[in-house]
């Protein structure tokens, strides 16, 4: 799921820290799904975990976490939580579970600008660049960004969000995001920056954890994924497909997965789609 090895405990405390030092309007009401837009007059209810509510969209059936944390309280909550982050044990196989992957997304596309978002140590960067793509890594995070640039160059690596890269006009053939769009405090900005780097002809790996999964319990909450706010969003394949449809970009595939784990490949939607 993430780069870190923190129990689910350690995160409850985590968040109890970051709102004690966040604003105090920590908090906002929850209007809305971020995957369909639907209001959320009505929803169902999934459970409660670390002081949140985790509710379901009836329209898509993705599920979110509330109260809905303000970017001020997520910020502190980030701050903490990646103090604790620890590197994969075992990097070379890292590597290789990377490069099998970005070898597929090669051969469906001409370009060879590579740009991992949420990038974490760096291991999905390094292994683009051994596959002769132009790699580049993102991520929010201080201190895998500077094991990353360890692990490479600092010329392969910036600590930035995937919003303030888009505002500089860069633009990548191969966007992978393995982490990230769950933990967004605004996906749909995340994914309007998405479609702006994205290059014509360019293609998206995403993963996201997969709300509607047949193995996750009956009990929501119990899912051990469910850690809000470390994780506030729990699409499901209809909501995530509204998501980026209503951006400009269309799912080409869903990968088949035994693990509660969405894995999909998109592409921006031709001009005949988005008349529709």
């Amino acid at each position: 799921m993430t780069d870190s090895k923190l129990s689910e405990e350690k995160i409850s405390e985590t968040a109890d820290e970051a709102a004690t030092d966040a604003p105090a309007e920590e908090e906002l009401p929850l209007s809305f799904c971020h995957a369909c837009m639907t209001p959320f007059e009505d929803y169902y209810y999934l459970g409660e975990k670390y002081g949140f509510t985790l509710v379901g969209c009836l329209k898509c059936g993705s599920a979110v976490a509330d109260p809905y944390p303000t970017a001020e309280f997520m910020e502190k909550f980030h701050e903490k939580y990646n103090e604790k982050l620890v590197p994969p044990s075992n990097p070379e196989r890292e590597n290789k579970r990377y490069e099998k992957r970005i070898r597929t997304l090669t051969a469906l596309t001409k370009g060879t600008d590579f740009l991992a978002v949420g990038c974490g140590f760096g291991y999905s960067v390094i292994a683009a660049a051994s596959l002769d793509l132009e790699a580049f890594g993102i991520d929010t995070r201080e201190q895998p960004i500077k094991t990353a640039k360890k692990n490479l160059s600092k010329d392969h690596f910036e600590q930035t969000t995937l919003e303030k890269y888009a505002k500089k006009g860069k633009q990548a053939d191969i966007v992978y995001i393995e982490h990230g769009l769950e933990q967004s405090v605004d996906p749909n900005a995340f994914i309007e920056a998405l479609k702006k780097v994205l290059k014509p002809g360019g293609v998206v790996y995403l993963e996201t954890p997969d709300g509607n999964h047949f193995t996750i319990p009956s009990n929501f909450a119990r899912w051990k994924v469910v850690t809000p706010p470390a994780v506030l969003h729990y699409f499901s394949r209809k909501g995530i497909e509204a998501l980026l449809d209503r951006h400009g970009l269309k799912v080409e595939k869903f990968f088949f997965s035994l693990r509660p784990r969405m894995r999909l490949i998109a592409k921006t939607a031709s001009k005949k789609a988005d008349k529709k």
